[in-house]
């Protein structure tokens, strides 16, 4: 489908390239490898004899090696392929902005940048290797443990509930769409189908043209299949409800609708996540973006599809899977670079519920409004699968002078959907609103006490970095180490005495965005009547007994107005 393409035996020279017609100039194209394989190892390298009376060097330590494959049972098509699979992580991965979900019912692990799944892993009690992140114990294959060991801490794994299957999974085997997708376009890749437009009568619903054939839009069908959605039902079901949707169907036809560009167009406008047709920095190419593309510019209109692959060209712009034209089978190829792309989308991914099954505690700030730095702080506990219950009177708090602004936390990144309110930003006097994770407590003394969250004492050379421009904003850290490459930081150690104690309120940390907000805590206050600059603070004596009660890994801290408490109660789970 699309531009002229001259048959194989017309390129002798063209090894692993697609030639493409232009203009009457034939071009050789490079492509990536359609198959999908681990790094080569590293060889160890041989020791030299050890010279007289010298002792011989050490050996270099063993490089530990990739997984050959995924190693996950995939609820799909071609289940045959699966033993094939592998997906290698991004280059430059940000360990401060991943995390994971760990589903000990199916035995996998779901590894996320941000809200985006990565990858999947296998978790087996018999496995060669373990990963120890607090209190779960992860077995796991000895490549895979090397992986999510320089990426996870304990802070980072949140356990699903029930046997409840992660957000996002329609067919429920514990792959989120966006992955299931991906791995069906690779196994439709694997399975090397070769293009054939011909007419085919198919069954319905779950119909598919035979395996060995195959045009632009069966490497959609099937990737979506993979994942449990059937466009063959959808694309039908869809034109009988609203047929003014699908000017280019005059008679619906579930042989053949949901197989034409024109009439699968509008199916993905009405119902999946549409993104900017060219990839931009705030909007990049997902593997698994479903790309709709113009091989005839004189046209108007797409006439080709494809789905983004995790793999890249030499150049570094991602491959298309798809099924070219007649000659062509389905593999990855290099059509970016020249073809156009008029649509992108992609499948909705579900926001994560700021609120884990996993979390049983829950501090709670409420102020009257977002202007009011005076604020209520109340416990609440629960034991796993049952309600919250409250803990203990409500305690006074004070707040940032200028009240609550939006934050960066565990329920995403400013304010959520439609509702109101100021975003937080450096030095503008706001605590952050929204739903974080606690960390460390820093403190004066030598010894934690009754503390049972990490504890870490405060020396003179501490610092937690408030300057936007520094590579170390918002990370608390030693001078003597670092120096202080930055104009302004704060010190742990305080003459004032306001962080005797302080628990770190992680607000933007994954991933930290300059100018978002930084150092911020709940520490012991100055009075009653002394509003703060952007952390929530309480008496000495209030502020030991929360601590006292927070446990590693099951609380997180909740800052909002009443308005929007109420506004987002239901949502977020709230008590």
């Amino acid at each position: 489908m699309g531009l002229f393409l001259p048959s194989r035996s017309d390129l002798p020279r063209c090894t692993n390239a697609l030639a493409v017609g232009l203009g009457g100039l034939l071009l050789c194209v490079r492509l990536g490898d359609g198959e999908l394989r681990a790094p080569p190892l590293v060889a160890e390298a041989a020791l030299e004899p050890a010279p007289v009376r010298e002792p011989a060097a050490p050996p270099p330590a063993r490089r530990v090696a990739p997984e050959q494959t995924l190693g996950v049972k995939d609820l799909g098509i071609f289940s045959d392929l699966d033993a094939r699979l592998q997906l290698p992580l991004p280059a430059q991965l940000d360990a401060r902005r991943t995390h994971a979900l760990y589903d000990a019912v199916r035995g996998l692990l779901v590894l996320y940048e941000d809200n985006w799944p990565l990858k999947v892993y296998p978790v087996r009690a018999d496995a060669t290797a373990a990963l120890e992140l607090g209190a779960f114990h992860l077995g796991l294959r000895s490549g895979d443990r090397a992986e999510l060991a320089a990426l996870l801490d304990a802070r980072r794994v949140q356990a699903l509930d029930g046997g409840a299957p992660p957000p996002g999974d329609t067919d429920g085997d514990g792959i989120p769409d966006p992955l299931d997708v991906l791995l069906g376009a690779h196994k439709t890749a694997l399975n090397g189908d070769r293009y054939d437009g011909r007419y085919q009568n198919i069954p319905y619903p779950l119909g598919d043209v035979p395996r060995s054939i195959g045009v632009c839009t069966d490497v959609v069908i099937r990737a979506l299949r993979n994942a449990g959605i059937d466009l063959q039902r959808e694309v039908h079901e869809d034109i009988l409800r609203a047929p003014e949707a699908y000017p280019s169907v005059s008679r619906p036809n579930s042989n053949i609708d949901h197989r034409r560009v024109r009439s699968l167009l509008p199916y993905f406008e009405r119902h999946f996540e549409a993104h900017a047709a060219v990839a931009t920095a705030a909007d990049p190419y997902r593997p698994g973006d479903i790309v709709f593309m113009d091989t005839f510019p004189r046209q108007q209109g797409p006439d080709h599809v494809g789905i983004i692959s995790d793999q890249r060209s030499s150049e570094g712009v991602p491959l298309v899977i798809n099924n070219w034209t007649t000659g062509t089978v389905t593999e990855a190829m290099d059509l970016i670079s020249y073809i156009p792309v008029t649509h992108r989308f992609r499948v909705p991914v579900p926001a994560r519920q700021p609120i884990a099954p996993s979390i049983t505690q829950l501090v709670v700030v409420t102020s009257d409004d977002f202007a009011d730095w005076h604020a209520r702080l109340q416990r609440y506990e629960r034991s796993p699968g049952k309600p919250f219950r409250r803990v203990g009177p409500a305690q006074p708090a004070v707040l940032g002078a200028a009240g609550y602004g939006w934050g960066d936390g565990l329920h995403g990144r400013g304010a959520p959907a439609d509702r109101p309110g100021p975003t937080k930003r450096e030095g503008d006097l706001r605590s952050p609103a929204g739903v974080f994770a606690v960390g460390t407590v820093h403190g004066y003394s030598a010894r934690a006490g009754a503390l049972r969250l990490p504890y870490r004492q405060a020396s003179a050379d501490q610092r937690c970095v408030d300057d936007p421009t520094s590579p170390y904003y918002n990370r608390i850290l030693s001078i003597d180490e670092t120096g202080e490459p930055w104009h302004s930081a704060e010190h742990m150690l305080r003459e004032d005495g306001l962080y005797e104690l302080a628990l770190d309120i992680e607000h933007n940390r994954s991933p930290i965005t300059p100018g978002d907000g930084s150092c911020i805590f709940a520490h012991v206050w100055a009075g009653s009547d002394v509003p703060v600059s952007g952390c929530t603070a309480l008496a000495r004596s209030d502020l030991r007994r929360v601590l006292e009660w927070l446990r590693p890994g099951a609380a997180a801290w909740v800052a909002l107005p009443q308005a929007e408490y109420r506004a987002l109660r239901s949502e977020w789970g709230l008590p």
